[in-house]
């Protein structure tokens, strides 16, 4: 199996040779080493990969133009957005399985997005992720998880139910952690925002927060705020649960 770092070389090579063709320029790449200089042409680096390993670089490149091509959903004036990480997280991958005990059938099928947040404003990174796809998912919404990272090891913090993107972290903090904003729609409900104020043990379920039919005077920051319907039409469906 291509590791992570192994397929970033991949991309390198395959995109310097596509630089090169284009522009017609020599194809020789010239790279130093303890003040030795090298020439090797990218074709040969192109042709020291197994087929695989060609046609992996080949997926990530196009997979990342056409996210790079598509823009975030509109956002309204005073909310900021980002699009998902895009960098998969094997301990993440794991959790995901384990706590939605998600049967090997589905690890194709169902996708995760996340970011990385501070909800709390404690200085420690936690991460907010939706997990889309036949198992965790409904006419309303799908399941997320607040997750955080407690010696090293990640663990979920609360579970959500019938969650819709992009999630917007509110500027408003309510005993001592962000408001969230979730569209809340689907299933027969009118559609409008559910807004979630920490409870101190945790956040309402998304069906009981505050209702509001805009987004007029709220300020944040939008996470996973991928067109994900634009992507999805593009061919770009998300990092699945399957091992790399």
């Amino acid at each position: 199996m291509i590791t992570l770092k192994k397929k970033k070389v991949f991309v390198t090579c395959l995109l310097a040779a596509v630089f090169l063709a284009i522009t017609g320029c020599s194809n020789k790449i010239a790279k130093t080493s303890n003040d030795t200089q090298e020439v090797v042409s990218a074709e040969s680096i192109l042709n020291q990969l197994s087929d695989e390993e060609k046609n992996a670089a080949a997926l990530i490149t196009q997979e990342e133009e056409v996210k790079n091509d598509v823009p975030m959903v509109e956002l309204p004036k005073g909310i900021q957005g980002e699009k998902a990480e895009t960098q998969r997280l094997e301990e993440l991958r794991k959790l995901i399985i384990t706590y939605y005990e998600i049967p090997k059938d589905y690890h194709e099928s169902t996708k995760y997005y996340y970011n990385r947040v501070d909800l709390d404003d404690d200085g420690e990174e936690e991460l907010f992720v939706i997990v889309m796809g036949p198992y965790t998912s409904g006419s309303g919404g799908s399941n997320a998880l607040w997750v955080t990272n407690n010696g090293g090891e990640l663990h979920v913090k609360q579970d959500f139910t019938i969650v819709n993107t992009p999630i917007i972290v509110s500027d408003k903090v309510t005993n001592g952690v962000h408001d969230l904003i979730v569209p809340f729609y689907g299933g027969g409900a009118q559609s409008q925002y559910s807004i979630l104020e920490f409870q101190g043990d945790g956040y309402p379920r998304v069906s009981d927060g505050k209702m509001s039919k805009d987004l007029e005077g709220i300020t944040g920051n939008a996470i996973i705020a991928n067109d994900l319907v634009a992507e999805m039409d593009k061919g770009i469906t998300g990092m699945n649960l399957l091992a790399e």
